[in-house]
C-alpha cells in the first residue's frame, strides 16, 4: 500500500462527545479527542455536540462534517505527531513559509 491508501479511514466510532476512534486501511487506529482544537472561525461549529455527530466519512475516506470541515487525513493517521499544530491558534498566510509559522 501507499501512504495515500494507509490514511483512508475505513470506519470510525463516536466514543465520547467530541472524541472519535479511527480505523485505518492499513490496520492502525487512532483514538482522538478533538476538543482541544477546536477553535477559529472553520472548526469552532464542531464544538457543538449535535453537529459534531453529523460526521460522515466522504468519498476519498476522510472525515466530513456538513459545512465541508475537515482535517487532513495525514494528520488523522499520525496524530500524535500532528495535533500540536492543530493546537496552536496561529493562522498561516499565504506568504509565510510553514515551517517559519510553526516551528519558532
Amino acid at each position: 500500500m501507499s501512504h495515500l491508501t494507509d490514511w483512508v479511514i475505513l470506519r470510525f466510532e463516536q466514543v465520547a462527545p467530541l472524541t472519535l476512534k479511527l480505523y485505518f486501511a492499513d490496520q492502525t487506529m487512532q483514538l482522538i479527542d478533538f476538543e482541544p482544537t477546536l477553535h477559529g472561525d472553520w472548526l469552532t461549529p464542531l464544538r457543538d455536540h449535535e453537529y459534531f455527530r453529523q460526521v460522515r466519512l466522504n468519498e476519498v475516506g476522510n472525515l466530513e462534517w456538513p459545512g465541508g470541515q475537515d482535517f487532513n487525513q495525514e494528520a488523522l493517521h499520525d496524530w500524535p505527531a500532528f495535533e500540536s499544530y492543530y493546537l496552536l491558534d496561529k493562522p498561516l498566510s499565504l506568504d509565510t513559509p510553514y515551517e517559519s509559522a510553526y516551528l519558532q
